[in-house]
C-alpha cells in the first residue's frame, strides 16, 4: 500500500524557490495498479522519487507498505 497526504516538494533555484508538487493526496492499495501520466514538467518523476525514498518531501506524509 502507498499513501501520500498533502505532499509538497519545493526546490531552490537561482530565481528563487520552485514549487514542484503542491498538496498531493494519493492512495494505492495492495494489488492495485496505477499509472502516472501528464505533460513534461508536471512532476511525475519527482513524485516517483518521493515514493521510492530517493527524494524527501518538503511537507506532508508518505507511507509505503503500511
Amino acid at each position: 500500500m502507498i499513501s501520500l497526504r498533502d505532499v509538497h516538494l519545493q526546490l531552490a533555484s537561482a530565481a528563487g524557490p520552485v514549487n514542484i508538487l503542491r498538496g498531493i493526496d494519493l492512495d494505492i492499495a495492495a494489488g492495485e495498479t496505477a499509472a502516472l501520466v501528464g505533460p513534461s514538467g508536471a512532476g511525475k518523476s519527482s513524485l516517483l522519487m518521493i515514493i521510492g525514498g530517493l527524494e524527501r518531501a518538503t511537507q506532508g506524509g508518505v507511507a509505503v507498505g503500511g
